[in-house]
């Protein structure tokens, strides 16, 4: 198996908590301080185990600076983080490697990437959870019916090999498969099936129409046969924050977090507060920052 393994513990008595953060949308002007002010109010009231940012963290050519301040930001608090990238992170031609260059702080935790150089990682909480970090990558071109066809990214199927390789590691590890969840950026195309038979307890807001890639390369299957995942968490859909269930799965958009983007009027911002239990259990639910002041 490629790629280290980075680890936290498993706390006593409670479950480990993770914030999601989404779609910060820095963009190097006067608005940017609302942000860094929404993500201290958010991480200081949930007081999580771990912070993970679902991409579009910047949305500018000054991102490498705008990195630089999400990591001032998140070096006042005591708590590890790690992120993956959005399609508009390194859309102005910054390269990745220099965006996670200035990320890094004593808090940071981002284990090397095995696949891509992106953003794939894992996360080994105690002996009960995994915790991936998917890169969705950018926009595509697809073979749709032989016709050249434009979508969103998602993940490939190298990744996926890499997700396998990493559990059955564990598996060898522990004795059995543990528990997984996953954070990425651009939803699953299965996400598009939330109102299709088979899916289940649906929470939430629907507000926008699923921007995902038309096709998802087998990744459907991959997270049902895996036996170990539990939960998808992306973003990416500014105005939709709404879970549900199908074949055993949960998947939940984040709550958006950033200044700039399209949300409309009455929306707030937030965040997503995912509990790990022993034994393979979750809850999920938003946490919004005007509930966190």
């Amino acid at each position: 198996m490629k790629g280290s393994i980075g680890r936290l513990k498993m706390p006593a008595g409670r479950p480990f908590r993770i914030l999601q953060l989404t779609d910060l949308h820095y963009m190097d002007n006067e608005l940017d301080a609302s942000v860094d002010a929404r993500i201290l109010d958010l991480v200081g009231f949930a007081r999580p185990d771990l912070v993970v940012f679902t991409g579009d963290q910047a949305m500018c050519p000054a991102a490498v600076s705008l990195y630089g301040r999400l990591r001032a930001v998140m070096e006042r608090l005591n708590a590890p983080w790690t992120l993956v990238f959005g399609n508009h992170d390194a859309e102005h031609g910054v390269a990745k490697s220099a965006l996670r260059q200035a990320a890094a702080g004593t808090r940071f935790l981002w284990p090397d990437d095995p696949v891509s150089d992106d953003s794939d990682f894992v996360i080994e909480i105690g002996d009960d959870w995994l915790v991936f970090g998917l890169d969705t990558h950018n926009d595509a071109t697809y073979d749709i019916g032989g016709k050249p066809t434009w979508g969103y990214g998602t993940v490939l199927p190298a990744q996926m090999g890499w997700v396998d390789d990493v559990l059955q590691t564990m598996r060898s590890k522990h004795g059995r498969i543990l528990p997984s969840v996953v954070f990425q950026h651009i939803p699953p195309t299965v996400v598009k099936s939330f109102d299709q038979p088979g899916a289940s307890r649906f929470h939430g807001e629907k507000n926008e129409a699923v921007c995902a890639a038309p096709v998802d390369f087998g990744y459907q299957a991959m997270l049902i046969g895996t036996g170990s995942v539990r939960g998808v968490f992306f973003g990416h859909d500014h105005i939709n924050d709404f879970s549900f269930e199908k074949d055993g799965v949960t998947y939940a958009y984040g709550r958006v977090s950033g200044q700039h983007d399209y949300a409309m009027p009455g929306f707030p911002k937030g965040g997503r507060i995912v509990d790990l239990y022993p034994g393979g259990a979750l809850d999920t639910y938003v946490l919004l920052h005007q509930d966190a002041r």
